[in-house]
């Protein structure tokens, strides 16, 4: 965790970013792929053990949510948003393996969208350093 309590969260959008200095310290870190499991290469990255945490986050599907957020059929949160929160629960109730930071792959055209929506999200912002 970063010296105010948050955890880092790093967004990537090319799996050759892990090879900075996240990885050598993998076995610190929980990766999250939001790319519905797929890299730009048509492949999800090869399953490391090393990571202390891997879950693959299905993005939203496009015309989501449209209606606005208080509408009945499509006022729920962005999958991402919700695997974060869940995230950070486990990771504070013991539920899942310790990490110390997390490593979001996104798409590249979407890295801007998805560091705006989840900068608005309050929880994510007091729980999570960008």
């Amino acid at each position: 965790m970063s010296p105010g309590g948050r955890i880092p969260l790093i967004l990537i959008t090319d799996t050759r970013a892990l090879a900075m200095p996240w990885q050598a310290r993998r076995r610190e870190g929980a990766f999250l792929s939001y790319r519905g499991g797929m890299t730009a290469e048509g492949i999800f990255p090869p399953d490391e053990p090393d990571w202390a945490l891997r879950r693959s986050v299905a993005p939203m599907m496009p015309g989501y949510g449209a209606h606005g957020r208080f509408c009945g059929c499509c006022g729920g949160r962005d999958p991402l948003i919700t695997a974060l929160h869940q995230l950070f629960l486990d990771h504070v109730r013991g539920a899942c393996p310790d990490f110390s930071f997390v490593i979001c792959l996104c798409n590249g055209g979407a890295e801007n969208e998805v560091r705006a929506k989840l900068k608005s999200d309050g929880m994510i912002m007091a729980r999570y350093e960008f």
